[in-house]
This record gives C-alpha cells, sequence and structure tokens, in this order.
C-alpha cells in the first residue's frame, strides 16, 4: 500500500489508461485552441484557394486577375509549403461538400492527434519514465503554440 502522495501520483499516471486520457485531453484541449483562435490569415487562404483549384481541375494554381483588366483571370502556379497539404485539403474539402472552413478545421485535428501520438512514441524512444510521458503529453496540450 502505497501511503506518499508522490507515489500515489507517478502510480497513477503511469498506467496505460491514464496515458490515453492524457492524450485525449491534450487532443481536445488543442482542438479546442483551433476552434476559439481559428482565423484565415494568408497562409490558409493561399492553401484554401489552391485546393479548391485542384478540387476543379486547374492543378495546383492560384487565380490572379490584372489590375488594369478585372475580367482577365490567369492560373498562376503555387509554390508554397507544405506542399502535400493542399491535396489533403481537397480531399477532406470533397468529402465535407465543399466547407473549406470545417475542412481545415478537421484536417488541424488530425494532425494534432498525429503530433501527439508521434510525441508519446518519441518519448518511449528517449526512455522517459510512464508518468512522465503522460505529463509530458498533457502540458503539450495545454501550451498555446503560436502558429495558432
Amino acid at each position: 500500500m502505497l501511503t506518499n502522495p508522490r507515489q500515489k501520483f507517478i502510480e497513477l499516471l503511469s498506467s496505460k489508461e491514464a496515458a490515453i486520457i492524457c492524450i485525449f485531453i491534450a487532443v481536445i484541449s488543442r482542438s479546442l485552441y483551433y476552434y476559439y483562435f481559428f482565423k484565415l490569415a494568408n497562409d490558409r487562404v493561399a492553401l484554401i484557394l489552391t485546393s479548391q483549384n485542384i478540387i476543379d481541375g486547374k492543378g495546383m494554381t492560384i487565380a490572379r486577375v490584372f489590375i488594369n483588366d478585372l475580367t482577365d483571370k490567369i492560373n498562376v502556379p503555387f509554390v508554397g509549403w507544405p506542399p502535400l497539404y493542399p491535396f489533403l485539403l481537397a480531399t477532406v474539402i470533397h468529402f465535407f461538400d465543399h466547407s473549406q472552413v470545417m475542412a481545415t478545421y478537421l484536417l488541424d485535428i488530425l494532425s494534432c492527434i498525429i503530433y501527439f501520438v508521434y510525441l508519446w512514441k518519441i518519448t518511449g524512444i528517449l526512455k522517459f519514465p510512464p508518468w512522465s510521458r503522460s505529463l509530458f503529453i498533457l502540458v503539450q496540450g495545454f501550451l498555446l503554440p503560436d502558429y495558432v
């Protein structure tokens, strides 16, 4: 029987159920950050427009207009980072009935889940104790990154 509160805490966080709960809480926390701080900035809009052009069969391009003649529209190649993101976003947009904002949000959540699973694996490779891995994932879930 454990009498030390520190040992009880370590024992609690060392279980497999605690690890799953910590990852779940971290994903929910980060998803709420994405939801409340979601903004359509320049990069996101460019990636959404590129994805829409992929869906329309115009390739990885963005439509541009000339300032002298607004009716003359040309498609110029989009050279942006990350290169695979517009294709993934186009696939998700297609499945969500052309709702670009919802597709972008869901793709962000999916990348968040992948991030925490790989973070769990990396901390295992680095031989973190199980309780430390759970606590580290939980803290990472509540940190607000700059890119949100």
